[in-house]
């Protein structure tokens, strides 16, 4: 069975979890977390074949005993391809030769190696075989398929991890590609696949962490799952990531999980592997399982000892895996294995479980563990196919028919199924017209808003080795539904539980099925027969008739339509008889253009019919229109080119009424000109409005028309800079070109007195002025808004031309009454004051001080006019109108007398 998952609904939760035994049990160095990469319920299992790419020698076999650090490793290389420098192949054969109508559900091509980069580290050790790295990219490949001679570029659909950059232990790193589609377009999946450029280092390696020699591996695994109807059901998980195991970072749990074993008997179960780094003559290391007594149990086969788990070797159910070229028994650091789990007594795994946990572990052995899958039969309720079927012969209906439907249901799982629900979303072109006597414990529900058709089956009629039974229900056609295809596409969801099995499982509809009977899990397909029709069309001789042609719904396919005519006032010469049509597919109106002929003959009115018909599969209503062709070699008048439109400022030149020549009609033309202006209703804009009606003999008509719009001048923005010894401005001269004179000037902002036109900057003080001008000309506005900046920057003004006084004596006399700051009045100073007694404390301050301050200050106690005491005084004064000039400080004497 091929079951629908929904990722919010019924996920099947294969989870991944990496925890620490005990406190004192180091983790493993995960450099990726393990995620699932395939994980589903299947009737099949998984089969892999696996190669290394590193060896002693580059064609034979390597049997002896050596770990991979104590040779200088080189290429695999069995091809003559001068493309490729490394390549290996493995054979794989039927894996259940037994059991028909077996196919590849998926396959996953895994490559994986120590790409540390060549060079002399800071030790003098040489990684690398003293030439030059080859220059490749680790998450690309090529692959020969079987029955094939020639190699497929493949690039990773990611890399699960790439140490090179981290410069982690031995640069190792680990490529992933779905083959899958590969695989099933080959005429057989079974024989010899070739793997090439596997990146990899040569010679020795010497790793970053401890500077040891590690020694190179590398090899590439293709793991398939296949399945067949005959097979049993198996859960089958997939993870992978990246683990750096070691002997003080030696702990690394995976929890398989979201399945249950089968109730009794025997629970079988296989595991696969592939991993990096693992030596022949290192011990210590161990692959565990938690058994169902709760101790942790060491996995073996007949090639892998329980504690050397890992000792570089390709394995399969025990044995060496030799089937492969170059088949050396000991590959160097490179691990890939599948295996039957010897779970003598459920053990290992019981009756009823639901999940299994997994560990990597070691004392003293290091090694990197990519790949770990588990297939482990599973009690679990199926519905195989779920076919969705009609009983009409070719599935095809014509609008307003009644289309019978059903949906057949039997349960080939291991487990009675419960909770079971259909449900279906009605598509637009059709409506539920009612449904069959359902069987007993089924019912219904149809929500008119979501168009969801759901169908409740009771607990106990779909149970093991219960009868097949069906839903039938009819539907009836929409007569129209124009902007919805002619397919109509129809597929249930199933959900249920199982007795036993608690989890919920989705099952999707099938409308097909393959040779062996196993569903597609395809919608289920009706085909609307398409009413088309043809309407009447009219146009003017010389152009096209436009008949239009629409259909009940969009067309699924192309439709050829031939076209017939018969004269009523026409004759061949008066238009194209185009002898087909294609409707195209996806249509539901378009248009069918025939080519009228212009003869410049004066005619009535002309008429043909056209007539439709098709051989293809759609219905024609009304096959039949006319055509009509309007003459108007005599009926229309026309005129030469003239210039229609002009677009003016007020002010131009306006242009002279132009004179018409005029054809066409019966000539002999009355000619009415008439000429008006039409102002703006928002501004001062108008039109000058020209019309020529024209009739002829006949008594046909025309108009044409001359418009001369006339724009009012935008208000014109001039700035105009001044100093205040420059010479008086004559705004008349900043007037733009061709502006009247003759108007007013008025000032907008500022204090400014004008002589006529002129504006003296001498009696302005520095500052911004704002002066309009208007004046109208006819209907011709003209406005300037003039800004003017005055400064006194052409007047050469400082400090020393600034005056203080020394002494103040306020008492009325008129000499030395207030303190004075003089001079800088040509530039226009602005004084900010401040003065202190002689303990520092202000006892004055003003800004923009105006020559008035008499010995007073607002806080002194002193006196009954507030004047302060005789002495000695420090003023500072700032121009704040002048930064770049200094502050002026000095002393005055405040005196009585």
């Amino acid at each position: 069975m091929h079951n629908y998952t929904s990722s919010k609904n019924f996920l099947r939760s294969f989870l991944f979890i990496i925890c620490a035994i005990s406190s004192s049990t180091a983790v493993a160095q995960i450099q990726r977390t393990f995620s699932p990469r395939f994980s589903d319920a299947v009737n099949g299992d998984f089969v892999m074949i696996a190669n290394n790419m590193v060896s002693e020698h580059a064609t034979l076999d390597y049997t002896g005993t050596s770990d991979n650090h104590f040779l200088a490793s080189t290429y695999v290389d069995i091809d003559s391809d001068p493309t490729t420098f490394n390549s290996s192949s493995a054979n794989l054969v039927n894996p259940a030769p037994s059991s028909a109508c077996l196919s590849i559900k998926k396959a996953f091509l895994y490559w994986a190696a120590a790409n540390k980069e060549y060079g002399v580290d800071s030790s003098g050790n040489l990684t690398g075989n003293g030439g030059t790295e080859v220059n490749w990219p680790s998450n690309q490949v090529k692959l020969m398929l079987p029955g094939t001679s020639i190699y497929t570029m493949l690039t990773a659909d990611e890399l699960i991890y790439d140490g090179r950059a981290a410069h982690f232990v031995n640069d190792p790193y680990i490529g992933i590609k779905d083959i899958t589609s590969l695989v099933q377009g080959t005429a057989s999946p079974y024989g010899t696949y070739q793997v090439a450029n596997v990146k990899a280092t040569e010679g020795d390696l010497f790793s970053h962490d401890d500077g040891g020699n590690t020694g190179t591996s590398g090899g590439w695994q293709i793991v398939f799952i296949y399945e067949s109807p005959q097979l049993k059901r198996r859960n089958i998980t997939l993870f992978d990531g990246y683990a750096n195991i070691t002997q003080s970072s030696n702990s690394f749990d995976i929890l398989f999980d979201g399945f249950q074993t089968v109730p009794n008997g025997p629970v079988n179960a296989n595991m696969l592997i592939g991993s990096l780094e693992g030596d022949r003559g290192i011990s210590g290391n161990q692959l565990q399982i938690l058994d169902t007594n709760g101790n942790w149990a060491s996995l073996s086969t007949t090639q892998r000892d329980a504690n050397n788990f890992f000792n570089s070797k390709i394995t399969v159910n025990g044995n060496q895996f030799l089937d492969r070229n170059p088949a050396s028994t000991n590959t160097l650091g490179y691990d890939a294995a599948l295996f039957e789990l010897a779970n003598n007594g459920n053990q290992l795994i019981d009756n009823d479980q639901t999940s299994a946990t997994v560990r990597m572990t070691s004392n003293q052995e290091t090694y990197g563990l990519y790949l770990l899958g588990l297939s482990v039969e599973i009690f679990e309720p199926s519905l195989g196919a779920l076919n969705f079927t009609t009983s009409v012969v070719g599935a095809t209906f014509d609008p307003g028919d009644t289309a019978p439907v059903e949906i057949r249901l039997k349960n080939v799982g291991n487990d009675n199924i419960r909770n079971l629900e259909i449900a279906l979303t009605l598509p637009p072109q059709v409506e539920l017209a009612n449904t069959d006597p359902l069987p007993p414990g089924v019912t219904y529900t149809l929500d008119n808003g979501t168009r969801e058709l759901r169908f409740f089956v009771a607990d106990g009629y779909t149970d093991v080795n219960d009868p097949e039974y069906a839903l039938g229900f009819n539907l009836f056609v929409n007569q129209e539904c124009v902007t919805c295809s002619a397919v109509i596409a129809l597929q249930a969801l199933a959900t249920f539980t199982g007795e036993t099995n608690p989890a919920m499982v989705g099952t999707l509809s099938s409308g097909t099925v393959d040779a062996c009977g196993l569903g597609n899990h395809d919608p289920t397909y009706l085909y609307v027969i398409p009413v088309l029709s043809i309407a009447d069309a009219s146009g003017n001789e010389g152009t096209d008739l436009s008949f239009g042609i629409t259909s009940s719904h969009l067309l699924a396919e192309d439709a050829s339509l031939n076209l017939a005519y018969t004269h009523q006032t026409t004759t061949d010469a008066d238009y194209t008889q185009l002898v087909s049509f294609t409707v195209p597919e996806g249509t539901g109106t378009t248009i069918l253009n025939i080519p009228t002929i212009e003869d410049l003959l004066t005619e009535s009115m002309e008429t043909f019919e056209i007539s439709i018909a098709s051989s293809d599969p759609i219905t024609i209503l009304d096959n039949k229109a006319i055509g009509s062709i309007i003459d108007n070699d005599m009926s229309v008048i026309i005129v030469e080119d003239y210039t229609q439109e002009y677009m003016l400022s007020c002010g131009d030149e306006i242009p002279a009424v132009p004179e018409l020549t005029f054809s066409g009609g019966c000539g002999n033309y009355q000619v009415d000109f008439t000429e008006i202006e039409e102002p703006s209703t928002t501004s001062g804009d108008f039109m000058i409005v020209r019309t020529w009606d024209v009739t002829d003999r006949c008594g046909n008509s025309a108009s044409f028309e001359q418009i001369v719009f006339i724009m009012q001048l935008e208000e014109v923005i001039s700035t105009i800079t001044a100093c205040t010894a420059d010479n008086p401005i004559d705004l008349i001269s900043y007037l733009p070109e061709n502006f009247d004179t003759n108007g007013t000037f008025t000032v907008t902002q500022g204090v400014a007195t004008l002589n006529g036109t002129t504006l003296d900057p001498a009696d302005l003080e520095p500052g911004t002025y704002g002066i309009s001008y208007s004046s109208t000309m006819g209907r011709c506005s003209y406005l300037v808004q003039f800004i003017i900046e005055v400064n006194a920057d052409c007047v050469d003004c400082n400090e020393e031309d600034i005056t203080v006084s020394t002494t103040v004596t306020p008492n009325g006399d008129g000499i030395n009454d207030v303190f004075t700051v003089l001079g800088g009045e040509d530039c226009f100073f602005i004084y900010d004051v401040m003065i202190f007694n002689r303990w520092g404390k202000k006892v004055y301050q003003a800004e923009d001080y105006q020559n008035n301050w008499a010995g007073t200050s607002p806080e002194s106690s002193f006196g009954s006019n507030g004047l302060l005491p005789a002495g000695t005084y420090y003023y500072i004064i700032n121009i704040s109108n002048r930064i770049d000039l200094k502050p002026i400080n000095g002393y005055i004497y405040l005196g009585t007398k």
